[in-house]
């Protein structure tokens, strides 16, 4: 990519992650470590060697990094303590984006893709909830929470155990939620739903915090 050369942070910005799909390389890199094959399935239409190039330009840049696990016969792909600092901006373009969304939904639905951009945009710090283990279900496909140190969600494969509590929508309701402020039923008021923007509005359901 050509540097747009201008003296503006905006700009420096987009000579880092303005390539064509880098932004959605990190979106996806937010939710945790993945590893070559995981992005290729979540970034349909990526061809592989331009997946290649935005996660050689990353590692460069120095916001993602490249490690073992296991025996180091397997490799993920997971941010840097300067590649977190994405999130927040990935988290203001998907709620200024939501406007943006066809009004008519497609038939397939990726639930990953409706976790990031419907729930890890609006998600915020629960300081009481550190170390809590949550479980969110998306049209029947589960996504695993650890609530780290600080209280900040983390998307992990797997709690092994049954989690402290559980939030289960559908993805159309989020959607019109996110987009218009109607109210999503749900159960009762928790931290969770604190977590990912959503509060109590009386008996209707949820709306945003």
């Amino acid at each position: 990519m050509k540097s747009y050369d201008q003296y503006c942070p905006v700009a420096c910005a987009l000579d880092v992650v303005g390539d064509r799909w880098t932004l959605l390389v990190l979106r996806e890199l937010s939710l945790g470590p993945q590893r070559f094959p995981d992005l290729k399935r979540q970034l349909h239409g990526i061809p592989p060697k331009l997946l290649v190039e935005r996660l050689d330009s990353l590692q460069a840049h120095g916001l993602v990094d490249r490690q073992a696990v296991g025996d180091g016969a397997r490799h993920v792909y997971v941010l840097t303590e300067e590649g977190e600092r994405v999130r927040e901006p990935l988290r203001a373009l998907a709620r200024f984006g939501v406007q943006f969304l066809p009004e008519d939904a497609p038939g397939q639905l990726r639930p990953r893709g409706a976790l990031s951009a419907l729930l890890l945009a609006y998600a915020r710090p629960v300081p009481e909830a550190a170390g809590a283990r949550w479980r969110i279900v998306l049209d029947g496909s589960p996504f695993d929470v650890l609530v780290d140190a600080k209280g900040v969600p983390r998307f992990i494969d797997g709690l092994g155990d049954a989690p402290d509590d559980e939030f289960e929508a559908r993805i159309v309701d989020l959607i019109e939620l996110r987009r218009s402020g109607e109210p999503v039923r749900a159960p009762a008021d928790s931290a969770l739903t604190r977590a990912f923007g959503l509060s109590r509005v009386a008996d209707a359901g949820y709306a945003p915090a």
